[in-house]
């Protein structure tokens, strides 16, 4: 233990040393640009290996958000709540993923499929952000004889376009909580990369299982976090309650989505609608769009390219039970096609 101690207080000191072009840099903004560096890079990586998106309308999008909340979102938060400070689940809940997502729809882009590079996004950058939180001496635990000692020095705030407050001084060993979250977030991300490497389909399920995921972290490390200026509610942190919303909703959500995937699944094996798969069903009845050129059957590899609907998507989620005519003509990356036109009852 006291060999982890030490490491812990070593990197903390490393970190206050660490100078970019010869400019002494804060570690927890470091950290922070690091993460939506590594953001930023792996929509790339998202498009090149997982599902193809428009990568300059989303990278566009991406830095609009990102600008918007370091300049514009803060300075309401300042006018509204008098505090400029981060809070990670409130700000992702509240500002970047409405956002980002309300931005994303306009310009165009499937939010199935953007929505586990969302979530991907929001893990790898908060886990790179926790670094900073340690290093930087905010959002530590409680008292314990197995953590960090931050030296007195580092307590001082740091003003300029990105700015940040320590926590109050804690004089003498804390949990390294931090920590626990960074490790947290960065399973999270990696459970969802690997799912999706997987061949599994893209869709906003998966944004709502980071979500969940996150909750349940965040909900029990603070019991291990000591809050010095943040409000509580009864027993419960603030993080807590906001944790508790998140589950309230998000499982709800995820019961209703898996279970209407499952009994597609059975409807496609009663082969109602012969060679196609249940994803393709399934896609088709979550969006159900009555428009032209909606984008179906996206997820599975060979890629479609142009998919056009000469009457509209299928009307189940509207009630009416029954599919309309449906001519969809598919043609993939590997210039296969075929036709579908049916007009069955699903519920009879």
């Amino acid at each position: 233990m006291e060999y982890l101690n030490r490491t812990f207080d070593r990197f903390v000191r490393w970190a206050h040393q660490i100078e970019l072009l010869g400019v002494d840099i804060h570690p927890y903004l470091l950290f922070l640009n690091l993460g939506v560096v590594v953001s930023l890079v792996l929509i790339f990586v998202y498009s090149a290996v997982i599902a193809p998106i428009d990568v300059v309308v989303y990278t566009a999008i991406f830095v609009v958000v990102v600008i918007g909340y370091e300049n514009a979102y803060t300075d309401l938060k300042e006018r509204l709540i008098s505090t400029k400070e981060r809070n990670y689940p409130l700000d992702a809940l509240v500002y970047l993923l409405p956002v980002g997502l309300v931005l994303a729809y306009g310009a165009g882009l499937d939010i199935g499929v953007i929505a586990p590079l969302a979530a991907m996004q929001l893990a790898v950058s908060n886990g790179f952000t926790r670094i900073g939180c340690f290093s930087g001496g905010c959002c530590y635990g409680r008292h314990a004889s197995v953590g960090v000692e931050y030296p007195d020095h580092i307590f001082t705030e740091h003003d300029g376009f990105q700015a940040f407050s320590p926590g109050a001084n804690p004089h003498g060993r804390v949990f390294p909580c931090q920590l626990v979250e960074m490790i947290g977030q960065f399973s999270l991300f990696s459970g969802l990369l690997i799912y999706l490497l997987l061949g599994n389909a893209p869709s906003i399920a998966l944004l709502v299982v980071y979500l969940c995921g996150y909750a349940v972290v965040r909900f029990l490390n603070d019991f291990t976090r000591q809050y010095t200026h943040r409000p509580t509610y009864g027993p419960f942190t603030e993080g807590q309650v906001i944790s508790l919303c998140i589950f309230a909703v998000g499982v709800p959500f995820l019961v209703f989505w898996f279970g209407i995937s499952m009994y597609i699944t059975a409807l496609s094996q009663h082969q109602l609608f012969p060679g196609i798969s249940p994803y393709m069903i399934q896609t088709s009845l979550v969006q159900c769009s009555p428009v032209r050129n909606c984008e179906l059957f996206r997820g599975r590899k060979p890629w479609p390219t142009e998919i056009n609907t000469d009457s509209g998507c299928w009307d189940l989620i509207h009630g009416s039970g029954r599919a309309g005519c449906c001519s969809i003509s598919v043609i993939t990356r590997s210039r296969l096609s075929w036709t579908l036109s049916s007009k069955r009852t699903l519920f009879p």
